[in-house]
């Protein structure tokens, strides 16, 4: 009993609110707290509709404490009144908002987007985008030798068969008149020498 919230804010609601609500402590503090049980059974079934009327209420509570500690802070002809008075009542204003956000998000809850694909690559690094479930992994073939890759073959639009684009390449006769490199002393000089050459 003594770990139950219900009980604890009755408790809370109840010092609170005797001072302001004429005839509140003809209520007990057992009663608030079974109020308060039967409200949250409410809100687990999915009823939202008390606190939508707590958040509309409270929200016009902070705009009317704004509007008046506006007008008192306009009253006032010393300089740190004036300054209290307009930090509270704008504190209050930014409170009510808040509880309008808070309002807006209950009755409006933003969708979720749940993506199967994050694209992010620094600047000149390589990506690989894996789209859907991963496969399985392939499994060894009886007597423990490894199962071959398999390519996809695709068809270029000049008719032939691409089977690997980052495969090595045979290479090519295209330049056949370029001289051979020769080999150069790679001995190393100091700086300000120029090399000689032989």
């Amino acid at each position: 009993m003594l770990t139950n919230p219900s009980l604890h804010c009755g408790a809370v609601v109840q010092s609170y609110g005797a001072p302001a609500l004429k005839g509140w402590r003809e209520v007990s503090t057992a009663n608030v707290s079974d109020a308060l049980d039967s409200m949250i059974e409410r809100v687990q079934d999915g009823d939202l509709s008390e606190l939508e009327a707590m958040l509309v209420s409270q929200t016009v509570a902070l705009q009317s404490m704004f509007t008046t500690l506006a007008a008192r802070a306009q009253a006032q002809t010393n300089r740190e009144s004036i300054g209290a008075l307009t930090t509270l009542a704008l504190k209050a204003q930014g409170q009510s908002r808040a509880t309008i956000l808070a309002l807006v998000e209950l009755k409006y809850p933003r969708t979720t987007v749940i993506a199967k694909q994050a694209n992010i690559a620094t600047s000149g690094a390589t990506q690989q985008v894996n789209n859907g479930a991963c496969p399985s992994p392939a499994r060894a073939p009886e007597g423990g030798a490894t199962a071959p890759n398999e390519l996809i073959a695709l068809e270029s639009h000049h008719g032939s068969t691409i089977l690997d684009a980052g495969a090595t390449r045979a290479a090519s006769g295209g330049d056949q008149a370029a001289p051979t490199l020769v080999a150069r002393d790679g001995t190393r000089q100091r700086r300000g020498q120029s090399r000689q050459r032989p």
